[in-house]
This record gives C-alpha cells, sequence and structure tokens, in this order.
C-alpha cells in the first residue's frame, strides 16, 4: 500500500517537473520564433524598400526623358515606351505624355482622354485564337487631363492581362483630345497612339 502511494507521488512529481520542462521548450521556442520572423520581415522591408526606391528613381527618370522628348519635338502625345511584352496574369504601367501647344488665353486646358479596348472600337489582336484577345487585356487610364500651357501634363496607361490569355500581339488605340475654353484663342488636337502589346 505504501510502496503504491510512494510510486503515484513519484508519477505526480514527474509529471509536473515534465509539464514544468515542456512549458519552458515551448516559451524557447516561442521566443525564438518571433525573433525569427523579426529578421525576416526586417530583411524583406530592406529588400522590398529599397526595389520600390530603385523603381520610383527609374519611373522619374523615364518621365523626365517623356517630358524632354515632347517639348523638343512637333509630336502633341507620346507614350514612354509604342510596345510592351507581358505574360498572362500580369499587370504593367507605362506613362503617355500629352503637351499643351495649343496657345490658349487661359493658363492651362482639358485633354480627354478614350481608350479603344474592344475589337469594335478599334482594338485588333492576331496570333492563333487571338479572337477575343481584346477583351483579355484590358488597358486604362484616367478620363481627363489638365495641362499648363506650354507644359506637358504625364499619365499612367495601366496595362492588365488576364489569367485566360494565349500568346498573341494587341494593338490599342488611345485617343487624346482637346482644344481651348475659347475657341477663339487658340487651336486644338484629336491625336491616336498605337499601344502594341505581345502576349508571351
Amino acid at each position: 500500500m505504501r510502496l503504491s502511494y510512494i510510486l503515484r507521488l513519484s508519477n505526480v512529481q514527474i509529471g509536473k517537473k515534465a509539464s514544468l520542462e515542456l512549458s519552458i521548450n515551448a516559451i524557447v521556442i516561442l521566443i525564438l520564433a518571433i525573433t525569427m520572423l523579426g529578421l525576416g520581415l526586417g530583411f524583406m522591408r530592406s529588400t522590398f524598400g529599397s526595389a520600390t526606391s530603385e523603381f520610383k528613381k527609374v519611373s522619374k527618370e523615364v518621365e523626365k526623358q517623356l517630358i524632354d522628348r515632347l517639348k523638343q519635338s512637333e509630336e502633341p502625345v507620346s507614350l514612354s515606351v509604342f510596345s510592351v511584352e507581358m505574360e498572362k496574369s500580369s499587370k504593367e504601367t507605362i506613362l503617355m505624355g500629352i503637351k499643351n501647344n495649343l496657345g490658349c488665353s487661359e493658363k492651362d486646358a482639358t485633354f480627354n482622354i478614350q481608350v479603344f479596348n474592344t475589337e469594335v472600337e478599334g482594338c485588333n489582336a492576331i496570333g492563333e485564337g487571338a479572337g477575343n484577345m481584346c477583351d483579355k487585356v484590358i488597358v486604362t487610364t484616367f478620363v481627363q487631363q489638365i495641362v499648363n500651357s506650354n507644359d506637358v501634363g504625364i499619365v499612367p496607361i495601366n496595362i492588365k492581362t488576364d489569367s485566360t490569355v494565349i500568346p498573341s500581339t494587341l494593338r490599342k488605340i488611345i485617343n487624346v483630345d482637346g482644344a481651348c475654353a475659347d475657341s477663339s484663342t487658340g487651336g486644338s488636337i484629336d491625336e491616336r497612339v498605337e499601344l502594341i502589346i505581345n502576349v508571351i
């Protein structure tokens, strides 16, 4: 009787000691996991932070080049690139510049922007099975842009491909028109630019 009591008592003590050790181990593992998570997040922040700042730097350079190109040319509208290569389920942003050399008496002019995304509007697609690709590659931007007189306005052009898109080549048309509020004081523009999208 006494022996079984002693054995039960020692089992209880061993059980308490084992659970205490288990608790200490769990705390140590939790501290290690939090430390590793913190280090991982710090690494990701520094990596993606530098990539983001590099992207912004490149975007600013592209924007400056586009502005300089338009100021030196007779073109009223231009794209940073006229052809992009994309995969399915991807996104891309390019820039469009609009030059206000209308000679308006007002300090600025409003330009209307329209993207022709469908075949009816003027999108064309070539390639095997390219019949409905115009609906699966969407180009979006602002519908209007105000540009100061003798200046260049920059507009982002967003391109998005669907997950079911197949390899093909598309031509999307972007139309820009604008005129002076007082039609007797300046000119007007109605320009189209073509964007070629190669889906690989």
